[in-house]
């Protein structure tokens, strides 16, 4: 792997948004973005207010989430559980897991085990159909 900036800022890449417009995430750290052999990806999402309908996902990785703003219901296989800023969040491989939003938009942090273009690429396909939109504007800056 060739020598490459350990910083990946977010505008560096491109924030896209689900079809709902309620979700916006950038991947900051992928395979794709520090080269072959990056063993996590990492990156930033954005949920709207009122997100009620959530977004489900289960991973075969182990996740972390950081609350950077904002607060919101965190749902893991059933249990709802109330998460705020500086609040940090395990998901281990398997569980079901989505956050629930109410009058807050709630931004995170978020960490995933595995290569992106490998391990994750059910993640990877699945955003494959969201639009990129200019993170420089929109309801995410707050």
């Amino acid at each position: 792997m060739s020598k490459q900036s350990l910083v990946m800022k977010v505008t560096d890449v491109p924030m896209l948004e689900m079809a709902n417009g309620k979700f916006r995430d950038v991947f900051q750290i992928t395979d794709e973005t520090f080269g072959p052999g990056t063993k996590i990806s990492a990156g930033q999402v954005w949920l709207a207010p009122g997100n009620t309908e959530g977004h489900v996902d289960v991973h075969d990785q182990d996740e972390a989430f950081y609350i950077i703003s904002g607060r919101a219901q965190y749902y893991a296989d059933g249990e709802l559980i109330d998460v705020e800023p500086g609040d940090t969040v395990y998901c281990p491989a398997g569980t079901e897991h989505t956050f629930y939003t109410g009058d807050e938009m709630l931004h995170i942090f978020w960490l995933i085990a595995g290569e992106w273009s490998t391990d994750l690429a059910d993640i990877k396909e699945e955003v494959g159909d969201w639009v990129e939109v200019d993170g420089t504007t929109g309801w995410h800056l707050g």
